[in-house]
Order: structure tokens, then C-alpha cells, then sequence
């Protein structure tokens, strides 16, 4: 008997350690693919960091570039401005040009709408 208890015995302590490295190497494992997934974490916090910067300065060209644009803007409404006036001025001067024009013909405007119209 005790050549029996003694094979179960050593049976039971092979069955322990096959589960011991069994759990040992399920554990050695799990701690790569840890390790690696903390590696793709690193690496992907890398990739965020550098598209922040990317879009930090893509943000930063485009108010430059709204900056540069308003300015241009209101640049071209105050040529429109001036030229609007000086249309309304030249216009101005022309009316009195041919109504003296007229009066130096002794024409009444009148007259003149009626003669110029066909």
C-alpha cells in the first residue's frame, strides 16, 4: 500500500506542477500581451499628441489667414466706398455741366429730355 500512496502522491504533485506551469505560462502570457498593449497605448498617446500640434497650428493659419482676409475686406469696401462717392460726384458735375451746357444754349432742360429721348 504504500508504494500505492506513494504513486498517487507523486501523481498528484506532476498534476500540480502541470497545472502550475500551465498557470505559469498563461501568466507569462497575459504579461506580454500587456506589455504590448501598453506599448500601442504609449504609441497612440504619441499619435494624439502630434495631430494636438497639428491641429493647433492648422487652427493658428487659419485665424492668420481670417485676419489677413477681414483686413482685405474691409480694404475693398472702403475702395467700393470711394469709388461710390466719386461716381456720385462725377455724375453731380456732369448734371451741372449739362444743365449750364443747356443754359448756354438757352435750351430748358425740359426741352433738352425731349430732344436727346429719341
Amino acid at each position: 500500500m504504500d508504494l500505492l500512496s506513494a504513486a498517487q502522491a507523486a501523481a498528484r504533485i506532476v498534476g500540480g506542477m502541470s497545472q502550475f506551469l500551465e498557470s505559469d505560462q498563461r501568466n507569462y502570457s497575459i504579461a506580454i500581451e500587456v506589455s504590448e498593449l501598453e506599448a500601442s497605448i504609449t504609441q497612440l498617446k504619441m499619435q494624439a499628441s502630434e495631430k494636438s500640434l497639428e491641429l493647433e497650428r492648422t487652427q493658428k493659419q487659419a485665424s492668420e489667414a481670417e485676419y489677413v482676409l477681414q483686413e482685405q475686406l474691409g480694404r475693398t469696401n472702403q475702395e467700393v466706398e470711394d469709388l461710390k462717392r466719386r461716381v456720385n460726384e462725377i455724375e453731380n458735375q456732369l448734371s451741372v455741366n449739362v444743365y449750364l451746357n443747356l443754359y448756354s444754349m438757352q435750351i430748358k432742360p425740359e426741352t433738352a429730355f425731349w430732344m436727346f429721348r429719341s
